[in-house]
């Protein structure tokens, strides 16, 4: 049960980061942003955010599964 547990843990954390913090990263990228919005620095708006996150995306996918 534990290990259950530990991995239903694991996908909620990577769920978060793929439909919260993805989205939110795209709106720092764009040229006008909303009020509340930070921009993205420059190196990570340039690609360098797909090195930070890597593949989180793809294994929040696979792990749901």
């Amino acid at each position: 049960m534990e290990l259950i547990a530990t991995e239903q843990s694991y996908v909620e954390m990577l769920k978060n980061v793929a439909e919260g913090y993805y989205p939110y990263m795209a709106e720092g990228k764009k040229e006008i942003r909303e009020k509340g919005v930070i921009a993205m620095p420059k190196e990570l708006a340039e690609g360098r955010d797909k090195i930070v996150l890597g593949n989180i995306r793809e294994i929040y996918e696979k792990q749901q599964k």
